[in-house]
C-alpha cells in the first residue's frame, strides 16, 4: 500500500514540477504515473550502480552528481513516454530535484517502524 501511495505522490509532485516548469509538456496525468513507474524502475536498478561506479566524485560535489544521474532517467523516461516532454536538461535537473524530494519525504513518512 505504501509503494502505491508513494507513487501517486510522486506523481502529483511531478505534476506540480510540470505545471510550474515550462520547458516539461504532459499530455495526462497517466502519463506521469507511467514516468514516476518508470523513473522509481530506473533508480531502483540502475541508481545503486552508478551511484557505487562513481562514489568518490558524488563525495566530491557533495551530491550533485545523484541529481544529474535522475536528470538522465528523466530524460530516458521523456524518450520511453510519448506524451512527457522534456525540452531542456535544465528543465529535467529540477524535475528530478523537485521528484527526488517528494520521494525522500515519503520515505521517511511511510517507513516501518520496527
Amino acid at each position: 500500500m505504501r509503494v502505491v501511495l508513494t507513487l501517486f505522490l510522486t506523481a502529483f509532485a511531478a505534476l506540480a514540477a510540470a505545471y510550474y516548469i515550462d520547458d516539461i509538456l504532459v499530455a495526462e496525468f497517466n502519463m506521469l504515473l507511467v514516468v514516476a513507474v518508470l523513473v522509481a524502475l530506473l533508480n531502483t536498478f540502475l541508481r545503486q550502480a552508478l551511484a557505487s561506479l562513481s562514489l568518490s566524485f558524488s563525495l566530491l560535489t557533495m551530491g550533485l552528481l545523484l541529481l544529474l544521474i535522475n536528470a538522465v532517467f528523466i530524460k530516458l523516461a521523456d524518450l520511453v513516454v510519448e506524451d512527457f516532454t522534456v525540452k531542456t536538461w535544465s528543465a529535467a535537473f529540477l524535475f528530478g530535484a523537485v521528484v527526488t524530494v517528494v520521494s525522500l519525504i515519503c520515505q521517511r513518512l511511510f517507513r516501518r517502524r520496527d
